[in-house]
C-alpha cells in the first residue's frame, strides 16, 4: 500500500518510520528541502498554485499533517491540496486529518466531548475548522473516508516549553489559570496509525483525559526539568507581559473527554497523564517500534 504524508514534520516522519516498519510505501510531501530515510519525498509549498505541484504517486491512504496559513480565516492551503487531488484518476481510501480542539473555542471548563457544536474564537481556529469542512465535503463527494483528529497541546522530548521557563515570565495564579489539555508525541503517533488502519470514520478527540491547568502544566514541566517555576501573579498583570498567542490560550478553558478515541480506536494510552509523559520526556528520545 502506498502512503502520502502531506506534511512531514516531527509527527509526521515518526509515523512515516512505523508505517515503514508495516510494509507499505512512505510518500512524503515537506515544505523544506530534506531527506528522509526510505520515504520518497517532494518538496511542494502549499501557498502555491496546485498547477505547480510536481506528480505524485496515487496513494490509497492519506495522512494530511500540513499547518494551515499563518492568517486569515479561511485555509486555502487545503483547497490547493483538494484540488491537486482531484486530478488523480484513483481517489484514496481513507483520509486522517490532524485539526484542533481550539474549534471548540471557550467552553468556561466544561467537559467537551465530540458531539460538542464548534465556537472557534480565534482566526487561528476558524482556519482549522474550515480545513475539517473542506475535507468533509470533499472525501465526502469522492466516497472517500474520513478520520479528523482534533488534537489537544503536544509534548514530548522535543516540545517542552523550555526557552520560555528560561526567561522567567510569569503566569496567572492557579485560581485563575484555564484547564488545558495534552497528548505525548507518542500517543498522538499511536492514534494516528489506529486511525488510519482501524478507525471508524468520524471525529476524535486527541488528549489524555487528564487535565490540567496551564499553570499546573509550566510548573509539571519546570520540575522535570530541574528548572524554577514561573511566578504566578494575577491573570491581568501576567496578560500585560505575554505574547498575543499565549493571551488567546489564556482567553479558552475547556476539559476534554477521550472516552470516543480510548473505545472506538482501542487505544491504550502509554502516557495517560503528564506525570508519566513528563518522566518519559527525560529518558530519552522517542524510537518508531
Amino acid at each position: 500500500m502506498t502512503i502520502l504524508i502531506l506534511g512531514c514534520g516531527a509527527v509526521g516522519k515518526l509515523v512515516a518510520e512505523k508505517e515503514l516498519t508495516r510494509g507499505h510505501r512512505v510518500v512524503a510531501v515537506t515544505q523544506r528541502s530534506e531527506t528522509i530515510p526510505d520515504v520518497d519525498s517532494f518538496l511542494i509549498n502549499f501557498d502555491d498554485s496546485p498547477q505547480t505541484y510536481p506528480r505524485l504517486p496515487e496513494a490509497e491512504s492519506i495522512y494530511c499533517f500540513y499547518p494551515p496559513p499563518p492568517t486569515g480565516q479561511a485555509d486555502f492551503r487545503t483547497r490547493h491540496v483538494i484540488t491537486f487531488l482531484t486530478s488523480w484518476k484513483r481517489k484514496p481510501r481513507r483520509v486522517v486529518l490532524i485539526s484542533t480542539t481550539s474549534v471548540y473555542g471557550d467552553c468556561e471548563g466544561e467537559w467537551v466531548d465530540e458531539s460538542r457544536s464548534p465556537n472557534p474564537q480565534t482566526d487561528r481556529a476558524k482556519r482549522r475548522l474550515d480545513a475539517e469542512k473542506q475535507w468533509g465535503q470533499w472525501t465526502n463527494e469522492v466516497g472517500c473516508e474520513l478520520l479528523t483528529l482534533r488534537v489537544a497541546g503536544i509534548y514530548g522530548p522535543d516540545k517542552l516549553p523550555k526557552a520560555r521557563l528560561s526567561r522567567g515570565e510569569p503566569m496567572p495564579r492557579a485560581s485563575e489559570s484555564p484547564f488545558s489539555n495534552r497528548i505525548h508525541i507518542e500517543d498522538l503517533v499511536d492514534v494516528c496509525l489506529a486511525a488510519m488502519h482501524r478507525g471508524i470514520p468520524g471525529l476524535y478527540n486527541v488528549s489524555d483525559g487528564h487535565p490540567s491547568t496551564m499553570v499546573d502544566y509550566f510548573h509539571q514541566v519546570a520540575d522535570v526539568l530541574g528548572m524554577p517555576r514561573l511566578p504566578e501573579v494575577s491573570m491581568n498583570e501576567a496578560q500585560q507581559k505575554m505574547s498575543p498567542a499565549m493571551r488567546s490560550y489564556l482567553s479558552e478553558s475547556r476539559r476534554l473527554m477521550n472516552d470516543k478515541l480510548l473505545g472506538q480506536l482501542g487505544i491504550t494510552l502509554k502516557y495517560p497523564n503528564l506525570k508519566t509523559g513528563l518522566a518519559a520526556c527525560v529518558k530519552g528520545s522517542y524510537r518508531a517500534v
